[in-house]
């Protein structure tokens, strides 16, 4: 399956994708990676970076995959690819859904038959569009650190607080921190 993710929150520095867990016949798998999309460069394997190749065995629970972290930089591609020769290989769900959490976005991909990766033949055409990963992502989130530079990416409520926060710098007993560790603690 092939599919893009994306980091969805401004207040996020830096996301990275640590592993995948996926389920199926799995057996030979590769994964491979590219920032931005996909649609151009699905049958070309001169724009991915290979990231994972192992023969897995079958499983019916969520197998882990891990790998070096991948920085999603805000979109990330990722093609999940077992080289069995049937549909069994991967599991995928055949909806178009897209799915979010507070700071990733999966969208819906499409799901490759050819038993050889990016191979644009297969005798039931090779590619299903409008198919979505099954499985697990898991990733880590290094946050924005405040700084006056950044102030309008963060949520309204946050921007207010660090408004009140200044305004009351000049007071006892804010008055007392050293203005470094006045903006230490706002970040």
């Amino acid at each position: 399956i092939m599919f893009t993710v994306e980091a969805t929150n401004p207040t996020v520095a830096c996301l990275y994708i640590e592993s995948l867990s996926i389920r199926g016949e799995l057996g030979p798998i590769t994964i491979w990676a590219r920032a931005g999309g996909w649609r151009q460069h699905r049958e070309n394997a001169d724009h991915w970076r290979l990231v994972f190749k192992k023969t897995v065995e079958a499983s019916s629970v969520l197998t882990t995959l891990k790998f070096e972290p991948l920085r999603v930089a805000p979109v990330l591609s990722l093609y999940i690819h077992s080289a069995l020769r049937s549909d069994t290989g991967i599991v995928y769900d055949n909806f178009r859904i897209t799915r979010r959490d507070e700071y990733l976005t999966v969208h819906p991909g499409c799901a490759h038959l050819s038993p050889r990766p990016f191979s644009g033949y297969h005798p039931w055409g090779a590619w299903r569009n409008h198919r979505v990963f099954v499985g697990r992502i898991q990733y880590s989130v290094r946050h924005l650190l405040w700084r006056p530079q950044v102030h309008a990416k963060f949520p309204g409520a946050f921007k207010a607080m660090v408004l009140n926060l200044c305004l009351m710098r000049k007071r006892h007993p804010f008055n007392l921190l050293p203005e470094d560790l006045f903006f230490y603690l706002l970040h």
